[in-house]
């Protein structure tokens, strides 16, 4: 118990360090992303509506990051409504800034896992284009005998904000992650988010 503690601890600090700051990385806009917005959040020309349910606690991370942002200046205005739902209105110019900046952080500490001793056991790490299936490639032993699993958390955490924004369901799409022996390809874990 005291070890799943730890865990949620940790992905609770690390998921709040996520903000929008100034990059140097220039982010490429997806062409689908404004193309996956659903009717209903269509309405008004040039900008982008994002609706969170009422059941906050499941969207806590997305709340996170959407306050991190409002707090640079990227939403254009913020309604509570009388559901208990929360509407943001950001223009699409920002909508796709944000998207960008976000999954270039989420590229970048792929990245920085391959190659960071605080994470000895990662060797590798593949995803797809939305981040919902992730593959951490690992050192079997190394794994086995670290606390390796910690950056899963992390990494679920931030794809599930980019593909609940990039998606604009009204559901957090599962994010999939699984672990795998380096050499054998065995699958040692799989874990689902949320």
């Amino acid at each position: 118990m005291k070890k799943l503690l730890l865990h949620i601890f940790l992905l609770i600090f690390l998921v709040g360090c996520v903000k929008i700051e100034d990059i140097t990385v220039e982010p490429t806009p997806s062409p689908t992303v404004v193309e996956n917005q659903n009717e209903e959040n269509k309405q008004e020309e040039g900008k982008v509506v994002i609706t969170i349910p009422g059941a906050f606690l499941a969207y806590q991370e997305v709340i996170d990051f959407l306050v991190s942002v409002n707090t640079k200046g990227y939403i254009e205005s913020i309604e509570e409504n009388l559901d208990g739902s929360i509407t943001y209105i950001i223009t699409k110019e920002n909508y796709i800034y944000i998207l960008s900046f976000l999954k270039v952080n989420i590229i970048n500490l792929f990245e920085e896992l391959k190659t960071s001793s605080q994470y000895p056991s990662i060797k590798d790490v593949t995803y797809n284009e939305d981040f919902t299936n992730i593959t951490f490639y690992v050192a079997k032993k190394d794994y086995e005998n670290s606390k390796d699993e910690v950056a899963s958390f992390v990494i679920a955490a931030k794809s599930m904000v980019y593909s609940f924004l990039s998606n604009n369901n009204i559901e957090i799409p599962p994010v999939i992650v699984k672990i795998k022996d380096h050499e054998t390809k065995e699958i040692l874990k799989s874990i689902s988010w949320p």
